[in-house]
């Protein structure tokens, strides 16, 4: 139960701000301790 302790999100140019600005905050205030951001280009 709780949050995860590690996410990984794969980029995508139709999806780049809501996963960096949005998804991050969101993961931030759940109380995970690491997101890895990838990005392919």
């Amino acid at each position: 139960m709780g949050a995860p302790d590690f996410i990984v999100e794969v980029l995508s140019p139709s999806t780049n701000k809501r996963d960096t600005i949005v998804k991050l905050s969101k993961y931030e205030a759940a109380g995970v301790r690491e997101y890895w951001m990838i990005d392919p280009d």
